[in-house]
């Protein structure tokens, strides 16, 4: 069934892709599941299960969707459409071939969020704006329970620990974090540094 309406988006939005609709029929259910099982474990009011009609989880299916037509069948049509399609419905920029976790949560607000090949791990949350980016061959490393406010971004050689926050506009670049971290800018636009002592990410996530 959605495989069908994405269909007809990429034909309408994306004429110059040729695509198979079987080759999402194909992948679909595998997709719905991986999306559902994320979408149950948050702890928003739109967790009971996947619906198409709310933003974040239709760009969450997307991209398991390309990312599962890509794990099967390789870097075709269909996965650089729905990449595409995932750009112009969710203003996301997700590529297939980023490894993202099982259990991520981009924030309700997908809006300009940018994902490079970077190195993901579980619970993971993102708002609006934000950038996990490369500086040339250089990739972050992220830990688990790292949460993205709007507008911050992670770019170059960084690693951050678990349990790391970053807050509204802080921005990260060529820099370790250490675990149990939260950067946040003060008055003058300087970054400050506290310790957290609780993860702070549970309270998006039933675990």
């Amino acid at each position: 069934m959605y495989s069908n309406f994405l269909s007809q988006q990429i034909t309408n939005l994306l004429p110059y892709f040729n695509i198979n609709e079987d080759i999402l029929k194909k992948y679909e259910a595998n997709a719905v599941t991986r999306s559902d099982s994320l979408i149950k474990r948050l702890k928003t009011r739109d967790n009971t299960k996947f619906n198409i009609k709310i933003s974040w989880h239709l760009a969450t299916f997307i991209y398991w969707l390309s990312r599962e037509i890509w794990e099967n069948e390789g870097s075709i049509d269909e996965c650089a459409a729905l990449f595409c399609l995932n750009k112009l419905l969710n203003s996301i920029d997700l590529f297939y071939e980023i490894d993202m976790p099982e259990t991520f949560f981009l924030g309700g607000h997908t809006s300009g969020q940018v994902f490079a090949k970077a190195n993901y791990k579980n619970f993971l949350v993102t708002y609006q704006n934000c950038t996990i980016g490369r500086n040339l061959n250089d990739a972050p490393t992220l830990g688990k329970y790292n949460v993205f406010y709007p507008g911050s971004s992670v770019i170059g050689n960084c690693s951050l620990g678990d349990n790391v926050i970053l807050g509204p506009g802080v921005q990260v670049v060529d820099r370790d974090v250490e675990d149990n971290t939260m950067l946040k800018l003060n008055d003058n636009h300087c970054i400050e540094n506290y310790k957290l002592h609780k993860i702070h990410a549970l309270r998006f996530f039933q675990i």
